[in-house]
């Protein structure tokens, strides 16, 4: 598989500070979704939150397994040894599958959005869950007068060398400023809070001011609808467990 380059660089800090974000593909053909200042690679906000448990994810997986076998095993008949050979390693691949899709569905509302908030007037999609999840984020940004003024924005914190991309920093309801983030999971988890934390605490770091409530969004791949606000407070406690959390991050990262 031919490289594909895709490197992207960001001035923050009034001219301070150079980031340089490599999503190119690498040999297996996966995104490298590498942040580096000055030609030292940096931790990403999402990569150091993926390092918390997820016991939820363990029985999901389990399900989508069971799930298949009960799609394709009937009671009663004979199945030779190549059909149960092919099973077995499909059943492998639910999980996978799965997450491939909901990343696919992410990823196109992603760009829906900042083309949305840009105000570039997007296409409705013609897929129906895509429709729906972009009619429920237009109605929701309407009744919520959501204005998003710094769209895919980066951040990064000199102070504790964590960088990362927030889906936008704007207002809603009455000139309230808010760090947004949109989602594509099953359901809003707590620890959206510190990926909120995390984005807002750099912005802060970066303008000497911060928000006053964080928004997560969640439009998921089933056409499900969802949306979940922490206050001021919530979202500094969220930061404190934030770079808590880094802390642990850094240890296990020297071992």
């Amino acid at each position: 598989m031919p490289l594909t380059k895709n490197i992207k660089k960001t001035i923050l800090y009034n001219g301070d500070v150079e980031i340089v974000f490599d999503d190119s593909l690498d040999e297996r053909g996966r995104p490298k979704h590498m942040y580096k200042a000055n030609g030292v690679v940096l931790d990403g906000v999402t990569s150091i939150i993926a390092k918390l448990s997820k016991p939820a994810l363990v029985p999901w997986a389990v399900k989508l397994t069971a799930d298949w076998y009960k799609e394709n095993i009937e009671a009663g008949k004979a199945y030779d040894e190549l059909f149960l050979e092919k099973l077995y390693k499909d059943s492998k691949k639910k999980h996978d599958e799965a997450s491939k899709a909901a990343a696919a569905h992410g990823t196109f509302l992603h760009k829906w959005l900042e083309a949305y908030v840009k105000g570039k007037n997007p296409e409705v999609p013609t897929n129906e869950i895509l429709k729906k999840s972009s009619e429920q984020l237009m109605e929701y940004f309407k009744e919520h007068n959501v204005k998003i003024k710094m769209s895919e924005r980066m951040v990064y914190s000199k102070k504790h060398g964590f960088v990362g991309t927030a889906d936008g920093f704007g207002t809603m309801d009455n000139n309230i400023p808010i760090v947004l983030d949109l989602k594509t999971s099953s359901d809003i988890y707590d620890e959206m809070g510190l990926q909120l934390g995390a984005y807002n605490g750099a912005f802060k770091e970066e303008f000497n001011v911060g928000m006053e409530r964080g928004l997560i969004v969640l439009c998921g791949k089933d056409g499900s609808f969802k949306t979940r606000v922490w206050s001021r407070p919530e979202l500094e406690d969220a930061y404190a467990a934030f770079l808590g959390l880094y802390t642990t991050y850094k240890y296990f990262k020297k071992s």
